[in-house]
């Protein structure tokens, strides 16, 4: 018999968990780990001794089961992705968020053939197994599940998130229909419901009594089930049975597994029903019973409770960036609004830099980001997978408010939903449509409550437009700007005070345009090298862009080019020269008073179909807020090794020139404000939020 394949999607703290018991037996193959935050599947996969992959879809091929230990907003999605493909699949609790996607997922698991086993782990607990030995005729059942608070798994109500645990077991040992469901609970630290009490009548006469709570100031994890002739005391946590009967003499019977690994006995079980073809010890139907009657209770509660006010004041945003700028433009906004209101909650779309200010990440940018029209069509599946996704959560836990950056075509449409439900929404950061397509500003219009522009002629075109609109300043000016001289940051980077001139490459943070410009950049260096046999050339790396995906453009190369993940602005103060894709990081090079050269690259259909849709005469952001071309900048066909070369050559040579550009660029500087962008729009969304 060949050895099956096996990998886990969604290496958080329970997806580690997965890929530990993985690793550790010796039958199967832990084929790879993945993750939408690939830094961390890389991380796991050196851990265990894997390979890491970007996407579910990047792991499906290569497997014959996976464990699914993703956001629980997004099981059916990736879920039906991994069925569909006619892979095993063992999803952690709850089975779906809804009930529909609950019997799409078992009707394609019966179709497909494959085993679809749900996480319901304390159905292998050692204590459970020999407390349903026992269960004759269960009277009353009690239950109680309390925890300490933490940030996990408050993307779901108590009742999905533990009490479903509860709900599992007694719908398994009780075996009846449900008569009558009594619910209360209330939201006290998150804006879901964190406490919650249920009683449960079945129509054999049995009731059951389930208490839920993640603010408790102790752990506990304890049911008890007392019949006509015992009762039966289980303590999930130490794995501990005691039955007392009720007969003469009393008779106690106690027993303890301190050595058992339910997770490890979980998945062996997800093993050997795939290996031999059998119905897992938890089937999707048992994952959808429990997933009703949690719906039901959750619906009764919230009924119960949306004429009372919340316990809890938190506020929750929604925050999308769709590229690396984006990404640190939106980061330093959530820090800015937390000085506002601490307890704020952030969940959405977007990369490192906001998940390390607790941004709750659905979908990584770094698969997203795209530029021009025809680039789009290769991510058209995952982006439309993610915008749903986006609008399911809208939905599901409406926010008090949605922050889109930039990224039009996604966020227009989310912008649209939003409205619908009748959420408040800021565009922080909105399209250029003053440089193309400016038909899209009547879409921004019906849409979008305010605008928060950071270009100083953006407020004068808006409003025009009748929107609501403030300039804030741009947010680059927030960012701290190196602090130590040249001599110093050259010292950091090992850069001899025999290199020099120092040339910086920055091809730009997508994928697309790293592919279009660095041939173009790297054969322009080599020119400039031949001039200057010195020259010291560095690349400052994106924190979207993975180094292999650089590397190859380098191995040919016939100059050495430096690759650092390092502070762009620190670089840009030591460069004598960059070459720029055009993009934010102009401006970075105009704030460090950089002279540069500006070009562009898109595929030949997206350029002809921009062409007519450009109103601009210039491309290049710090062209466009100077008024006039101050920076070479070169575009499509005109974007050529050998013209790169020589503006570069032309400024490195002439004192004058390079003191002029200098002159312009402070210019630029000046214009884009004082600072303080970041709280300026904090403030605008604190307003809309009412804080």
């Amino acid at each position: 018999m060949k050895r099956l394949r096996l990998g886990v999607v969604g290496v958080g703290y329970v997806g580690e968990l997965h890929a530990q018991k993985y690793a550790s037996m010796e039958d199967i193959d832990l084929v790879g780990l993945a993750d939408i935050d690939f830094e961390r599947a890389k991380e796991m996969a050196r851990k265990y001794n894997t390979k890491a992959y970007n996407s579910h879809t990047e792991l499906l091929p290569d497997v014959d089961g996976l464990s699914l230990a993703v956001p629980t907003v997004s099981h059916f999605e990736v879920g039906h992705d991994i069925l569909t493909y006619g892979i095993h699949l063992l999803v952690e609790k709850p089975i779906t968020l809804k009930l529909r996607d609950a019997n799409r997922l078992i009707d394609m698991a019966e179709r497909n053939n494959t085993v679809l086993q749900i996480g319901h782990i304390e159905r292998f607990n050692p204590a459970v197994i020999k407390m349903e030995s026992l269960i004759s005729k269960p009277i009353f059942i009690e239950s109680h599940r309390l925890s300490f608070f933490t940030k996990r798994g408050t993307d779901v109500d108590v009742v999905l998130d533990l009490m479903i645990h509860d709900l599992d077991i007694i719908l398994h040992i009780v075996n009846s229909d449900i008569k009558e469901i009594d619910s209360v609970g209330m939201p006290v630290i998150s804006d879901k419901i964190d406490f919650a009490n249920v009683r449960i009548i079945f129509t054999n006469g049995t009731i059951a009594n389930l208490t839920a709570s993640r603010v408790s100031n102790e752990s506990l994890r304890k049911i008890r089930i007392f019949q006509p002739d015992n009762y039966i005391s289980v303590d999930y946590g130490r794995r501990k049975i005691k039955v007392s009967h009720f007969t003469s003499p009393t008779v106690h019977i106690e027993d303890e597994f301190p050595d058992s690994d339910p997770l490890a006995d979980q998945i062996r079980s997800f093993v050997e029903a795939i290996a031999n073809g059998s119905k897992p010890n938890v089937s999707g139907v048992d994952g959808k019973k429990a997933l009703a009657v949690s719906l039901s209770i959750i619906d009764q509660i919230k009924r119960r409770t949306k004429h009372y006010p919340k316990l809890s004041p938190k506020k929750s945003v929604m925050i999308v960036a769709g590229e690396a700028s984006g990404d640190i433009y939106g980061a330093n906004l959530v820090i800015a609004l937390k000085k506002l209101a601490p307890d704020i909650i952030f969940f959405g779309l977007g990369g490192p830099e906001m998940k390390k200010v607790g941004v709750r990440i659905m979908y990584q940018l770094s698969a997203l980001a795209v530029v021009g029209i025809t680039e789009i069509i290769p991510r058209i599946r995952y982006n439309f997978r993610a915008l749903r996704e986006l609008k399911k959560a809208l939905k599901i836990t409406p926010p008090d408010l949605v922050i889109l950056i930039d990224y039009p075509g996604f966020n227009l449409n989310l912008a649209k939903k939003a409205h619908s439900l009748g959420i408040p929404v800021l565009y922080y950061i909105p399209p250029q449509v003053w440089a193309w397509r400016e038909g899209r500003v009547k879409k921004i219009a019906k849409r979008v409550d305010r605008v928060a522009v950071i270009l100083p002629f953006e407020k004068e075109f808006y409003q025009r437009h009748g929107l609501t609109v403030e300039y804030v300043g741009h947010p680059l000016l927030d960012e701290s700007l190196p602090e130590r001289g040249k001599e110093k940051i050259k010292e950091s980077l090992d850069i001899g005070f025999e290199r020099g001139p120092i040339l910086g490459l920055l091809p730009g943070s997508r994928a697309e345009e790293i592919v279009r410009m660095m041939p173009v950049m790297v054969g322009a260096a080599e020119i400039i090298s031949r001039y200057y046999p010195r020259l010291y050339c560095i690349l400052p790396l994106a924190s979207t862009v993975r180094e292999e995906v650089v590397r190859p453009y380098l191995k040919d190369a016939k100059i050495d080019i430096k690759i650092r993940r390092y502070d762009t602005k620190a670089i840009l103060k030591i460069a004598d020269l960059a070459l720029i894709a055009s993009g934010t990081a102009t401006l970075e090079a105009a704030i460090m008073e950089t002279p540069m050269v500006i070009a562009y690259k898109l595929s030949p259909l997206s350029y002809i179909l921009g062409r007519f849709l450009v109103k601009v005469s210039n491309i290049g952001l710090v062209n466009l807020v100077a008024g006039k071309a101050i920076v070479p900048e070169f575009i499509q066909g005109k974007a050529t090794t050998l013209r790169l070369a020589e503006e570069g050559l032309a400024i490195l040579k002439d004192d004058r020139l390079r003191t002029d550009m200098k002159k312009e660029l402070r210019l630029v500087k000046d214009q884009l404000g004082q600072g303080g962008a970041s709280n300026k729009a904090a403030c605008i969304a604190g307003e809309m939020m009412g804080l």
